[in-house]
């Protein structure tokens, strides 16, 4: 969160080092997600991705379904970044899934988000109002402030695509 990915490798090599060590497998996947975040902000997309696969496999290898669903949002995240939102939006789609299958409410905000993000960028603008709406609804129930204002900002963006400047700037002014 410092800036310093390389850094952060250092770091979470040595988890992963010791998560093998001990056999927690748990923690493995964690560190080897980590480390595809980590390598994607140094940019090394592929290297990251590369990472996020296995920790993807270590979870559904073990049931860790919040590790799965984590893991396989990252992947979207990653494909949205590299120009892929049609990738992103069916990674996301599974992640959602499997944050309402374990009422992980925290996971369900951001998946809803990233797929409003994903449907903005196929120009899927009505889709991408659906998904914000929703993240509204919950982040408020929630009380998650940070998230409500994101998708106040995301819908923003959308009405101003749409042409609905004054509606835009009402919800960049919420946000």
């Amino acid at each position: 969160n410092l800036g310093e990915p390389r850094k952060a490798i250092e770091f979470y090599d040595q988890a992963l080092n010791i998560s093998r060590e001990i056999g927690d497998r748990r923690s493995e996947g964690a560190a080897l997600g980590n480390l595809g975040s980590a390598y994607y902000d140094l940019g090394e997309p592929n290297k990251g991705i590369k990472f996020q696969k296995v920790a993807l496999e270590i979870s559904r290898e073990i049931g860790h379904r919040r590790g799965e669903g984590a893991a396989l949002c990252n992947l979207g995240m990653v494909s949205l970044r590299l120009g892929k939102p049609q990738d992103a939006a069916k990674f996301f789609e599974q992640a959602l899934k499997i944050s309402r299958e374990i009422s992980d409410r925290q996971g369900e905000r951001i998946c809803l988000s990233s797929l409003g993000n994903a449907c903005y960028f196929l120009g899927e603008l009505s889709k991408a109002i659906k998904f914000q709406d929703q993240v509204l609804e919950i982040s408020r129930k929630d009380g998650d402030k940070r998230t409500e204002g994101n998708a106040l900002m995301s819908m923003s963006l959308i009405l101003n695509e749409l042409g609905s400047r004054d509606k835009a700037i009402e919800y960049a002014k919420a946000a």
